[in-house]
């Protein structure tokens, strides 16, 4: 019984995390596009400002 309420918790624990990733991701967008604040962690720009690459198929 102790392993599916673990289960739970983790499966719980992870959907908290991904929604709170979504979030983030749009503040970093909104920041970026609306008022040009570029967000840097570790010396590395959040929002990557590369040509994206296209594949065709």
């Amino acid at each position: 019984m102790a392993t599916i309420i673990n289960y739970e918790t983790e499966v719980l624990a992870q959907a908290q995390n991904r929604k709170a990733t979504v979030e983030f991701i749009n503040i970093v967008n909104s920041l970026w596009y609306d008022k040009t604040i570029e967000l840097v962690l570790f010396r590395n720009p959040l929002i990557d400002k590369r040509a994206s690459e296209r594949f065709y198929i």
